[in-house]
């Protein structure tokens, strides 16, 4: 009876050991269900719809991790290489810098396809061994004093659209897209595309970008968005943050949260 109760005293002893250790949060295995804003397009080809199809319902376990950046501030910055936070200290400075003056419908626009645009770089063509991307327009510019220079009120709008889009990336026939946009105004008109309703090949490739035709021979150039355009769209015509993206990337791109995969 004795050993039976030191046994059961080790036990309980080792139990509590074990819940009053201190957890490193970037190693929690994290349940996720990987979702979609869309299912199926009427010309999606059959195994795409079958790997949409899969995607809308499928649910990943996987090690959650911060999602860092590497930027070189070349324009910006002392010409060091910053790693940030994807989401806390990279975006919202992304979009303060891109497209400061959005509605908001247009700033969760804008903070979709800024990251889509990071994590394009960082899978398929980083900058370099030492960092993902430059500072300016050569990628998308990372700009703090831009930031610095918005109200408080400002700064938090921008922070809950990347909040409220956390890790929302654009993907197309299992790649995720280089997610183009440019001001719009007179010098850049030419790149923006008019996508809205169009999917698989009837859509219109970026020249900013490697095209093809036909367009899915080149499945990471689904067009680009114009942010003068987008902010209209948002503001004279009340379109969604889905809808201004399906606008310009086309009807059948697939908006979903990244996984590890990725």
């Amino acid at each position: 009876m004795v050993k039976k109760i030191l046994l059961l005293a080790s036990i309980l002893i080792l139990v509590v050991a074990a819940c009053s250790c201190a957890v490193d949060p970037t190693t929690l295995t994290t349940v996720v269900t990987k979702t979609t804003w869309t299912t199926k397009t009427a010309t999606t080809t059959q195994t795409e719809t079958a790997t949409i199809t899969e995607t809308a319902t499928v649910t990943e376990t996987f090690i959650a991790t911060a999602i860092t950046i590497k930027v070189k501030t070349s324009q910006h910055g002392d010409g060091t290489v910053a790693t940030l936070d994807m989401e806390s200290e990279y975006l919202p400075v992304v979009v303060a810098s891109e497209n400061p003056e959005a509605p908001y419908e247009s700033f969760k626009a804008q903070a979709i396809a800024a990251r889509t645009f990071a994590f394009f770089k960082k899978v398929y063509e980083p900058r370099s061994t030492l960092f993902d991307v430059y500072d300016y327009e050569t990628d998308q510019v990372y700009d703090p004093a831009r930031w610095d220079n918005l109200t408080p009120q400002k700064q938090e709008e921008i922070r809950r659209a990347v909040r409220e889009t956390n890790g929302i990336i654009l993907r197309y026939a299992n790649v995720i897209v280089c997610s183009c946009y440019v001001s719009g105004k007179p010098s850049t008109a030419q790149y923006v595309t008019y996508n809205e309703g169009k999917s698989g090949n009837d859509i219109t490739q970026t020249t900013l970008l490697n095209h093809s035709y036909p367009p899915s021979r080149t499945p990471h150039n689904r067009g680009c968005m114009g942010q003068i355009q987008a902010n209209a769209l948002a503001a004279e015509q009340g379109y969604t943050c889905e809808q201004i993206i399906r606008y310009f990337y086309g009807e059948d791109i697939i908006i979903e949260k990244y996984s590890a995969y990725y």
